[in-house]
């Protein structure tokens, strides 16, 4: 089915049909846009009304999770994060018990390049979602270093990640794109207020890509398993 790339592509019908796949048909009487958060991805929450109130256990909420922002080429047909996170749900995140939103539809298409993917609207669930303002206490710091270990040790050296040949690995495919362009903006992202934070010394444009070329030929060659990739406090819940 053909991926929406624009907001008004993105109708009940379309939603109704993604929702359809693998379960009974699934009508939508009506499609109500809560919330939208603009990022690295567009993420839209909505409120579905299902035809004779048949939703088939589906929930009344759920987030739509797609590529509509302006610096959509680069993050898609260039790196392929949207269509990598679609993969994850669909094909590595059954493979592991992670307490991740729960998906009920992923998928991507190559032309033009797009992903999305409808996700669990976690504001329903007794959570609260973690900012970098606010701190953290020791106990839940480590509750969330052993969510990372149980990630990284149900995964270590798995022979079936090997078989996925669209992971990026380190020093292969869009995260060597992600690196070369880290380094050659870097005197941008130096300037800024917040990149006074990192050692003036560290400032010089060769050095740091002297210094990641050595980290990723180091990593290169030990044991792999799977990384979240963007692990910072703002993309984590409790």
């Amino acid at each position: 089915m053909h991926m929406p790339m624009r907001f008004e592509e993105l109708t009940k019908e379309w939603v109704g049909e993604a929702l359809s796949r693998d379960r009974e048909p699934i009508a939508l009487e009506s499609m109500e846009e809560l919330q939208v958060l603009h990022g690295a991805a567009t993420k839209i929450r909505v409120r579905l009304e299902y035809a004779d109130g048949k939703g088939g256990g589906l929930p009344e909420t759920m987030w739509v999770k797609i590529g509509f922002e302006p610096h959509h080429d680069y993050v898609e047909a260039t790196l392929g994060a949207y269509s990598a996170e679609a993969m994850a749900y669909n094909e590595i995140i059954p493979m592991y018990d992670l307490n991740t939103p729960k998906s009920y539809f992923a998928d991507a298409q190559a032309s033009p390049a797009q992903g999305v993917v409808l996700l669990e609207d976690l504001l329903v669930r007794d959570v609260r979602f973690n900012i970098v303002t606010t701190p953290l206490s020791p106990a839940e710091v480590a509750a969330g270093l052993e969510s990372l270990a149980r990630q990284h040790g149900q995964s270590w050296n798995d022979p079936r990640l090997k078989e996925i040949s669209a992971l990026n690995l380190p020093l292969r495919g869009p995260m060597q794109r992600v690196f070369e362009d880290f380094v050659e903006d870097s005197e941008q992202y130096f300037h800024a207020p917040r990149g006074y934070a990192v050692p003036i010394a560290l400032h010089e444009k060769s050095r740091l890509a002297a210094g990641l070329k050595a980290y990723m030929a180091q990593v290169a060659e030990g044991p792999e398993c799977l990384l979240h990739a963007d692990t910072h406090v703002g993309n984590t819940f409790r």
